[in-house]
């Protein structure tokens, strides 16, 4: 065999190896869930865009504006999972792609890798990048789970979801309004307070209930096993210990309390 068919074998293999990876390509690019994808990534690219706006702008303020964030982004995430055809099974992977991207990003911004001052603003009580890579990474990081590992096959995912992001936002919101004295701390955390607590219960239950509604999984919940989730999540969150984070602390609460309850 000559060394120019030896070439010619070596170019044919090259080629078709390039071909099959061009298949696979727009094989990929045809699947729904990819069309899917982009549309849900939209969805919270766009509140992203429009909380850092808000913040830009000046119509809210910086807590306000991270605690919108934290709320809305991850609730309009489990709303588009019922975009996806419950019969496919790689559904739960692209839907993960959405925050595992999203968190590979403000894992980068908050190492130093590029700079984006109003993503920190946005998702940062100081405004050091560096703070980036606790708190919002863990966000990020769990919701990436919850749809990886738990999706719609069972409604943990959805209710831990919904604790981590109304149950743990609005006890920031509210409590920062209604929680101001003294009297009305919790005693065993002077950063915490009753009205803090009483929202989380209250809006994760709320939350949840919506989220399980919306996928059709309510029904098979019983309301009060789900209240005991809120109010577990929402005694942890409540706890010292935990500081940037308690965004973990309150997802593995949800998530251990609702394997056993839910």
């Amino acid at each position: 065999m000559s060394a120019n068919s030896g070439d010619s074998e070596g170019g044919g293999g090259q080629a078709g190896a390039l071909g099959a990876l061009s298949l696979s390509a727009r094989s990929l690019f045809k699947d729904e869930c990819f069309g899917i994808t982009v549309k849900a990534a939209a969805v919270a690219l766009a509140w992203l865009a429009l909380v850092k706006s808000s913040k830009a702008l000046k119509v809210l303020p910086s807590t306000d504006a991270r605690k919108l964030l934290h709320v809305g982004i991850g609730l309009l995430f489990c709303l588009t999972w019922a975009w996806y055809p419950a019969a496919a099974p790689a559904a739960r992977l692209w839907a993960s792609a959405i925050p595992a991207s999203i968190t590979a990003a403000v894992g980068a911004a908050g190492a130093g890798l590029y700079s984006d001052r109003h993503l920190v603003e946005a998702m940062s009580r100081s405004g050091d990048p560096a703070e980036l890579l606790t708190g919002p990474l863990v966000y990020g990081a769990v919701h990436w789970l919850a749809a990886a590992a738990f999706w719609l096959d069972s409604p943990v995912g959805v209710v831990a979801i919904a604790a981590l992001c109304a149950g743990d936002g609005f006890a920031d919101i509210v409590g920062r309004r209604l929680g101001r004295s003294a009297s009305a701390k919790l005693p065993w955390n002077a950063d915490k307070s009753y009205a803090g607590t009483a929202a989380f219960v209250l809006f994760s239950f709320v939350a949840a209930s919506g989220l399980l509604a919306w996928h059709g999984m309510l029904a098979a919940v019983p309301a009060p096993a789900l209240l005991a989730v809120c109010a577990g999540s929402a005694a942890v969150e409540s706890l010292p210990y935990f500081g940037e984070y308690d965004n973990a602390a309150v997802f593995a609460t949800a998530v251990a309390l609702g394997s056993t309850l839910l």
